[in-house]
């Protein structure tokens, strides 16, 4: 957070307007309060508006200034000042019908105000493909499309490999793995074998790649090129300099590199590949973790696709735990899910029973009461004594 500790604050009062809001005014009102952390706010109303806004205070900048060590003694390096909120992204009803974040960069190059950080690079273009080609979306539509495993990485990375690929004497499990990946259909499936052959191998070749940066990044801070960016250098710049491995008395390019990487990722998961229940599920092993880190209290193993540039991004400790999914209209509809349970006793049959459901995408529908004397709880719980 940028200002975390100075001044009071006052951002719990944002969520107490927003409960209180009647309509999208009442949301710009309410989010006054909000400066820091910046975060994502949606709006959405039953009369169709929609809206979006990067909410925080962000400290102005010159160019470049933050992305490298500046001299802090001089009172000219500092900020100067804020970006005015009226002026910090945001968008409300946009001719394309929907608004949407996956913590993409917010803006296009015509923004006046400089800012910098790490953002996705795929699971924002996924989901605004996906929102894009949609018409008359369902509740059932939403569901499949927060547990879509399609990488648009894979989509890029798998020709970029395959093409620059030196298929000389390759054995016969190798040249599986090749027809394998070029019939693979870019879902990181918990059952797909070409997903953590293509996940290895794109790694293997990166670090090839950068091993003299990532050397340095041992010692020092370092910024890694970013994968989007590997890729643009295989498909257009494959003989740049920065494919020589320098340990190598060669002059190597990006087929010598990517070729290798082939070789010593396929050497690697040969027996893998041959098992018929080896798969991504079992590669990349989730699991989920106690809160506290307890030994014996978590889920040791859950097997899930999932990939971490895919829409539904599971990773080996963590991911999109909490899905959910409102229907506006006359009465409100939602429906969720969490890796858990309702009880945090694990002797209770609650405790975990969750875990399953959200395992195979599926949603339980939510209780939203109206007031006191709401009768959607049909069966309320009856206590007994017993001596």
């Amino acid at each position: 957070a940028h200002d975390a500790t100075e001044g009071s604050r006052h951002e719990l009062n944002t969520f107490i307007g927003l409960m209180k809001g009647k309509n999208y005014d009442d949301y710009s009102q309410a989010l006054t309060s909000f400066d820091s952390p910046p975060q994502n706010f949606v709006f959405a109303s039953k009369t169709g508006d929609i809206a979006i806004k990067v909410n925080g205070k962000f400290p102005l900048k010159r160019k470049e200034q933050g992305r490298f060590i500046q001299d802090g003694t001089a009172s000219i390096k500092g900020w100067q000042g804020f970006i005015p909120k009226t002026q910090v992204p945001q968008i409300r009803n946009p001719e394309r019908g929907f608004v949407s974040s996956a913590n993409q960069r917010s803006t296009d190059g015509t923004y006046p105000y400089y800012y910098l950080g790490s953002f996705d690079d795929y699971r924002g273009r996924q989901v605004n493909r996906l929102l894009g080609n949609m018409d008359q979306i369902t509740v059932e539509d939403m569901m499949k499309m927060q547990n879509n495993n399609y990488s648009i990485k894979a989509e890029e990375g798998v020709p970029a490999l395959l093409g620059q690929l030196d298929q000389t004497g390759l054995d016969e499990v190798q040249r599986q793995m090749i027809t394998d990946l070029s019939s693979w259909d870019f879902r990181f499936e918990e059952d797909s074998k070409p997903a953590f052959i293509f996940s290895s191998w794109l790694e293997a070749a990166y670090a090839l790649t950068f091993d003299e940066i990532i050397e340095a990044g041992k010692k020092q801070e370092m910024a890694y090129p970013e994968t989007w960016r590997f890729l643009e250098l295989i498909y257009q710049e494959p003989y740049h300099a920065v494919f020589d491995w320098q340990e190598s008395p060669e002059k190597e390019n990006a087929r010598d590199i990517i070729t290798r990487a082939f070789k010593e990722t396929s050497e690697k998961f040969k027996v893998q590949y041959a098992d018929a229940d080896y798969s991504w599920g079992e590669f990349k092993g989730t699991r989920i973790p106690h809160l506290g880190r307890v030994p014996g209290l978590g889920a040791d193993y859950v097997s899930v696709g999932g990939y971490s540039d895919a829409i539904n991004a599971i990773k080996g400790s963590h991911g999109p735990s909490w899905r959910m999914i409102v229907e506006l209209g006359p009465q409100i509809k939602a429906w969720g899910v969490y890796p858990g349970g309702q009880s945090g006793d694990p002797g209770s049959p609650h405790y975990d029973n969750m875990i399953e459901k959200w395992r195979l995408g599926e949603y339980y529908q939510l209780h939203f009461l109206q007031g006191p004397e709401d009768d959607q709880l049909k069966d309320p719980v009856q206590w007994q004594l017993v001596k």
